[in-house]
């Protein structure tokens, strides 16, 4: 299978034009920052050893580096330069491959795209860890409510993310397998900081939700409260954070002293379908209510949030849940970060402090762990003073699985396909 003989993944990434939001990451490399302002032909800090092996330098030490590199959120995945060397970076979108990416290095290789209805791959004979047993995989598009129904009809053999209300109804059918697996993302909601800079208002609206009710409601055990992204590995828990106990009065306090307008009227969207929010939001609209906080409940489709929170960002708050936060504390770095504003980075709250910013560079810059835990301490503790998302909790990935499929293996993260070439049907 042909594949990129040079770094051309990452110098594509590092081109200002393509507008990459992983180009904030790359900035790491040595070389990088002169590249992508166009002072420089190359990235110094990029060494193709041999075809397969490309050399990182970095311009400062990051112990996290690999953990952002690999695992279920890699930073990048490669691009074929024999396909896309010519390509106009700034209109890579509309490239025919990035319609039909038809060459891959991945267990299975794209066939088709049917709008609205499934996408279909057959498998790579060359996968470097063998072909995989299961010839065909179709993946559905469907909203939530869809994919149920016809996980439970047998038309699908996988489905992601089942509720924690569906799964227990689900244990009792003979044909179906329930795997939860522990979750390293967390539920929140993004302020635009820009919009609500005071974070009194912010604060409020943590003490006005009862989160310990919500979280037996909606994931009946599947997950745990936290108080900032700052969630693991083990030693980067901390238990001395403000828990922001359910404080209705407290929550009008602040709001009186922020001089909040009860009129105000706050919009919160999210992508539509995702039932553990729809289970919640009724009931957080209302809780907010009873203390002078009036939210307007707003859904949108899929490609419709991405533009409003993402691409294009004009929101007040967005809710969505996600990421790899329990592998490391330093991801929360990307997503805190003054220089990772979206839609160039991953900072959807347009929040900047330049503190945090520092902790979290002396934080990645040592593998002494003793001094990483004293750090990533401070960085929870400004990120829970600060609350530029409203903290909820990390719940448990739940897939159900067909009894039919045979191989299925729980890995270090929560994605259940990291073996699926081991698949089998019977």
């Amino acid at each position: 299978m042909p594949r990129s003989t040079r770094s051309f993944t990452y110098r594509l990434n590092l081109t200002k034009s393509a507008g990459s939001r992983q180009a904030p990451r790359l900035l790491q490399i040595k070389g990088a920052k002169d590249f992508y302002e166009g002072t420089a032909t190359e990235v110094s800090g990029l060494q193709m050893l041999d075809e397969n092996t490309v050399r990182m330098t970095l311009e400062q030490p990051n112990v996290s580096w690999v953990s952002q590199l690999t695992h279920s959120s890699p930073i990048l995945f490669i691009l074929p330069e024999h396909v896309l060397k010519d390509a106009d970076p700034a209109q890579l979108d509309n490239h025919p491959f990035i319609k039909k990416p038809d060459v891959s290095t991945g267990p299975y290789q794209y066939v088709q795209f049917v709008a609205d209805q499934f996408v279909e791959f057959k498998a790579n004979p060359n996968y470097f860890k063998g072909a995989p047993k299961i010839e065909k995989v179709f993946v559905r598009l469907a909203e939530p409510p869809t994919q149920l129904a016809q996980f439970e009809r047998g038309e699908l053999d996988v489905m992601y993310k089942v509720t924690a209300k569906d799964a227990e109804r689900l244990k009792s059918n003979t044909n179906l397998s329930i795997i939860p697996l522990q979750g390293l993302g967390v539920f929140q909601i993004a302020w635009n900081n820009e919009r609500f800079p005071d974070k009194r208002v912010r604060q409020a609206f943590m003490y006005a939700i009862d989160r310990e009710s919500l979280i037996k409601v909606v994931l009946r055990g599947e997950g745990r409260l936290v108080h900032s992204t700052i969630i693991g590995p083990e030693w980067a828990n901390y238990n001395d954070l403000n828990q922001y106990k359910y404080d209705p009065a407290k929550a009008r306090a602040l709001l009186q002293d922020a001089g909040w307008d009860s009129g105000k009227t706050v919009n919160i969207t999210w992508s539509k379908g995702f039932a553990d929010i729809e289970l919640a939001a009724p009931i957080v609209q209302q809780q907010l209510k009873e203390v002078g906080f009036n939210l307007e409940l707003a859904p949108l489709d899929s490609p419709a949030y991405i533009k409003k929170v993402v691409s294009e960002p004009d929101f007040d708050l967005a809710w969505f849940s996600g990421g790899v936060y329990a592998l490391d504390p330093d991801i929360s770095s990307a997503y805190y970060e003054c220089a990772n504003w979206t839609p160039r980075g991953a900072n959807t709250t347009h929040y900047c402090n330049k503190e945090l910013d520092t902790l979290f560079a002396q934080g990645r810059a040592t593998t002494d762990t003793t001094k990483r835990k004293d750090v990533y301490a401070r960085a929870a503790a400004i990120l829970n003073e600060d609350v530029p998302t409203t903290f909820w909790w990390s719940e448990n990935i739940i897939y159900g699985v067909s009894k039919r499929l045979k191989g299925i293996k729980a890995g270090t993260n929560d994605y259940l396909w990291w073996n699926i070439q081991e698949w089998s049907l019977d």
